[in-house]
Order: structure tokens, then sequence, then C-alpha cells
């Protein structure tokens, strides 16, 4: 069951929520956007030490896998079988 009250905010499995991080203050992160990275199974960024960094700052723990134009065929292929979240950087 989800933690999220909103139902349109409540992750599922199998689903891939792409969310958008702030570049430049930490503090800038949605409630939103906090409330998916906290509750799906993993986490797929970019650059994993920046992300890692946000998490941090955040109280998420969450496992963290690296996603990028060297892996991103091989890591798309596989099957979703749990909720996953794509971080990106919000401009």
């Amino acid at each position: 069951m989800s933690k999220v009250s909103d139902a349109n905010t409540a992750t599922s499995a199998s689903t891939l929520y792409v969310v958008a991080t702030p570049i430049g203050h930490l503090g800038d992160l949605s409630t939103r956007a906090h409330a998916v990275l906290s509750e799906v199974a993993a986490i797929l960024a970019e650059d994993t030490r920046q992300s890692s960094v946000l998490l941090r700052h955040a109280g998420i723990s969450r496992p963290l896998i690296a996603l990028h134009e060297h892996n991103e065929e091989a890591r798309a292929t596989r099957p979703a079988t749990r909720a996953c979240a794509v971080v990106t950087a919000s401009r």
C-alpha cells in the first residue's frame, strides 16, 4: 500500500516515473518528487554521484542505478518488474 495519500502520485509495480530534480538548490525538490523517489524500488540516474547527494539530503535510501549513453540500451531492454524512477535535472 502506498504511503502517499494522493492517488495520482501513488507508485505501482512495472511503472517508470520520470522525476525532474533541482540542479541548484537541494531544497527545491518538490513534495511530489520526494514522494515518488521515496516509494519506488530503484532510481536510475545519469550521474549517480550528483543524484546520491540529492537523495542523501532528502533522506531517501533506494538503490541507485547508473543509466547513461554507454549502457542505456542494455538497461532499457530489461523487463520492468518493479516501479522505478529516472531522475532528470530540471532547469
